[in-house]
């Protein structure tokens, strides 16, 4: 295959600290038959990212690349100047000067993100229903509060790449020197460039100041009638969120005002459990649960912020808050029969059903043309808003070690886990789909079967497994408005070994081989490959010492 291509070159010198701080403290009483338990905890991260400091060079569009993918694992290039014979020299820096401004963007962020949590638990015995009967009940608060700060600076300079380049061979040969390597870059030029000639300022549109506080209390009963156990609860909890930002408004005159606001969420859910349990018999028993939850969007989700990270790729991108967007709520049914064996086995079967209400989704828009990206740059366009969904499948689990084999062959066993789930969520709806029509997707991330297979060996201290874990396709992003420009993780099955050798209770050896089969992780569009990882096998080999 032969195509034309501009050389892009991208020289980023960047520093980020990251701090992140824990404490923890409770414990539990007994008076008499009631015990009580509590704790309380703080946390604290903080982010800053010191600067960032980016030069993105550009050669003309006049260039030839030839490649082939008779090996998918390892795609072959081979580059060449405009008359497609001349080899194109990639650490070259005369092939990045053109009459396109370099692109320069410097950046500094903090942020930090501090919650307190308390919670307070009791139980006591009360014998209102059946046997063995226990009332329990608790209250909970967890406050938490994020500030980010950004700062930014861009600018479009006529600047050679020898300036802060040069043009010699790569130190590395990263694959076996298969792909093209960059010149060898100055970093502390880069710095210097960019410093003098872009001034940091505020970009208050990414600003933000979220708090979220959520207080909670609880009941619960369980108690035994014979062979069913039960267990039956409510749960309430008050959330009261304030989102705060900078809004730029606009008024007749065409006068710009930026102010900070504010606005305030507050609502109240409650979330009933119910489940209850039958033994059949003392080795074989059947579960049906019915419980809700729920999942509170992102700062970055809710919040009327939004900014563009012009040091994405391939495009920069533009995101923005929903002040509007909805938690989602879940009510999910699971049923489960179970059966025992010696050994610690147990074959497992069930089926649930999981109906949500506002499911958080991420709506894409690519390659679009938008003031904010700056004059002839397109860019991504990504926010967020709530969708009907509903996730219902079967799984089923078998593990048993095999000790009925006579003599050394009673050390083999066998572990297996296969999940089946089929999904559905509003995609596109008729206002934004290509095709005019409600189009429907999977749910993100959700593969439609999941399995795992392992055979295994323990006897006499020798443990030895070989085991393969695959996941089907899913969602990974959306592609605007039809399913055909959908980004998918292709399916990916991976096998891994594992073994040791336990000499004595104080001494044990290793040998561990991860990714065997050296599976890539693919991203493909429209059935095309667009991004291929690949990360090669992992050796692990060691002595444990245990005194």
């Amino acid at each position: 295959v032969r195509d034309g291509f501009q050389p892009q070159v991208d020289l980023v010198d960047l520093e980020e600290t990251h701090r992140n701080t824990v404490i923890a403290a409770g414990g539990s009483d007994r008076f008499n038959d009631l015990v009580i338990d509590y704790r309380v905890a703080y946390s604290r991260a903080t982010y800053v990212e010191n600067f960032y400091n980016e030069a993105r060079y550009r050669g003309q569009d006049i260039f030839i690349g030839k490649y082939n993918t008779s090996n998918p694992h390892q795609p072959v290039f081979q580059l060449f100047m405009p008359d497609g014979v001349t080899p194109f020299v990639s650490t070259n820096v005369a092939n990045y000067n053109s009459t396109t401004k370099t692109s320069l963007s410097n950046f500094f962020e903090s942020a930090v993100d501090e919650e307190t949590s308390y919670a307070l638990n009791a139980r006591y015995p009360v014998h209102l229903i059946g046997e063995n009967g226990e009332l329990k009940a608790g209250i909970s608060a967890r406050l938490r509060n994020k500030d980010v700060y950004n700062f930014g600076g861009t600018a479009k300079v006529i600047s050679p790449l020898s300036a802060v380049s040069q043009s010699v061979a790569p130190g590395s040969n990263y694959f076996d020197g298969a792909y093209p390597a960059a010149p060898y870059a100055d970093i502390y030029a880069v710095r210097a460039l960019v410093r003098a000639n872009t001034t940091l300022s505020p970009s208050l549109g990414r600003d933000f100041n979220d708090s979220e506080n959520v207080y909670a209390a609880y009941g619960m009963y369980t108690f035994n009638i014979g062979k069913l156990s039960v267990l039956g609860g409510l749960r309430v909890e008050q959330t009261d969120a304030t989102y705060g930002n900078y809004l730029t408004s606009t008024d007749a005159l065409g006068n710009n005002t930026v102010s900070f606001v504010k606005h305030s969420k507050s609502y109240t859910d409650l979330f009933p459990t119910l489940q209850a349990k039958y033994e059949i018999q003392p080795d074989l028993q059947v579960r049906a649960t019915w419980s809700t939850g729920i999942a509170r969007p992102g700062f970055t989700q809710a919040g009327g912020n939004a900014g563009v990270d012009f040091t994405a790729s391939p495009r920069p991108v533009y995101s923005a808050g929903n002040p509007d967007l909805k938690p989602t709520t879940g009510n999910n049914f699971d049923l489960d029969i179970e059966y025992y064996m010696p050994n610690g086995g147990i074959l497992q079967f069930g089926l649930f059903d999981k109906e949500f209400e506002n499911y958080i989704f991420a709506h894409t828009i690519t390659n679009v043309a938008n003031p904010v990206f700056g004059a002839g740059t397109k860019g991504d366009f990504v926010t967020y808003s709530n969708e009907s969904a509903w996730a219902r499948g079967m799984e089923v689990a078998y593990h048993q070690k095999f000790t009925f084999l006579p003599g050394l062959a009673r050390g083999f066993g066998l572990d297996a886990n296969m999940t089946v789930v089929d999904s559905r969520f509003l995609e596109y709806d008729t206002t934004i789909s290509a095709t005019g029509k409600n189009q429907y997707g999977s749910l993100p991330g959700t593969s439609h079967l999941t399995y795992n297979v392992a055979l295994f060996y323990e006897l006499n201290g020798l443990n030895l497994r070989l085991s393969s874990e695959h996941v089907g396709a899913s969602l990974f992003g959306a592609g605007g408005s039809d399913k055909s420009g959908d980004t998918i993780q292709a399916s990916k099955t991976n096998y891994d070994f594992t073994s040791s050798y336990e000499f004595d209770k104080h001494w044990t050896v290793y040998f561990n081989v991860k990714n065997l089969a050296d599976t890539p992780l693919r991203y493909n569009v429209g059935g095309a490959t667009i991004q291929r990882e690949i990360y090669g096998q992992t050796f692990e080999g060691g002595v444990r010492a245990r005194f």
